[in-house]
């Protein structure tokens, strides 16, 4: 039997994982959410977390996950391993 790309394992991920659903009336509501967003992740430092949010003209939301592990190097040696298991 042939295996599919469903029968592979995932490949490697980064460090932090940012998954977002934002609605919003407007773009400039949107642009509003986004800059925000951006700040309250930046003051507020790297760790794992979950947020609802939802205001007049927009709501999201948020789920940031973190590898405190994985940095930049082993990222890019993971996924060239995973790319040359995969590429057979």
């Amino acid at each position: 039997m042939t295996a599919t790309i469903h029968d592979r394992p995932e490949p490697p991920r980064r460090r932090l994982r940012l998954r977002l659903r934002l609605e919003a009336d407007t773009l400039d509501e949107i642009e509003r959410a986004l800059t925000n967003i951006g700040i309250d992740l930046l003051s507020q430092g790297i760790e794992t977390r979950e947020v609802i949010s939802g205001g007049y003209a927009s709501g999201y939301d948020l789920s940031l996950g973190c590898d405190p592990d994985m940095d930049g190097d082993r990222y890019r040696a993971e996924l060239d391993a995973w790319r040359d298991i995969h590429r057979a």
